[in-house]
């Protein structure tokens, strides 16, 4: 039986994906790098690690090092931060969630600092049982590392626990956990193999209260 779910944070909770390209497009700006309209960023891996592939992928050569890159990126995201909106029903599923007494956390590849900007703009700290964060883990994902330590923090079995994820390394990671994962698609198209169901918005997802599986 599920007794709990598992959200990813960008992407999942908070319709910011497009927030998050346009504050690396600015950094790459301030060191030279003009991207194109093709340009994207891997979600679910880390700012960090997506400025790891941006140095390879744009010969970056800079004297800052990674972590001035990364609070460039989170100041950038967060100038627009008053703009960033909950994603498509998901108020009222994961206040559906907590009256089927059924646990809730977020498992995020972001610093915890972030989760706390997520509380303080939207002040749903109290429908959240566990937060697990970057700084928790010394894998990212896909690695499943931060679900099982989630898993743990719930005390529950990986099998017991549902993920929402919108990345590609997120539903690896869910997978590799041994928990059911339902991939969230920008614009309703991913190639997210290894997810029991894909939606778009979470007024795509039905959770039968009786049985509490997917539908």
């Amino acid at each position: 039986m599920l007794k709990a779910v598992i959200f990813d944070l960008n992407g999942t909770i908070l319709d910011d994906e497009d927030n998050y390209t346009d504050a690396f497009r600015y950094v790459l700006h301030l060191l030279g790098v003009e991207t194109g309209n093709d340009f994207t960023h891997t979600r679910g891996v880390g700012v960090k690690e997506n400025w790891i592939d941006f140095k390879l992928r744009y010969n970056i050569k800079t004297k800052k090092s990674l972590d001035e890159l990364v609070s460039l990126t989170q100041k950038a995201y967060l100038k627009e931060f008053d703009k960033v909106k909950l994603r498509k029903g998901f108020l009222k599923f994961v206040k559906n969630l907590k009256l089927l007494g059924i646990k809730t956390a977020i498992a995020t590849s972001n610093d915890y600092s972030m989760v706390e900007k997520f509380f303080d703009k939207f002040g749903l700290e109290e429908y959240f049982d566990v937060v697990t964060s970057a700084e928790e883990v010394s894998l990212n994902k896909p690695s499943p590392q931060i679900f099982l330590l989630t898993a743990e923090k719930l005390g529950l079995e990986p099998y017991e626990c549902l993920v929402f994820e919108d990345s590609e390394a997120g539903v690896e990671a869910a997978h590799l956990a041994g928990m059911a994962v339902v991939g969230i698609a920008k614009d309703g198209k991913s190639d997210f193999k290894k997810a029991q169901k894909v939606i778009h918005n979470f007024k795509d997802f039905k959770l039968l209260p009786q049985e509490r599986v997917i539908n």
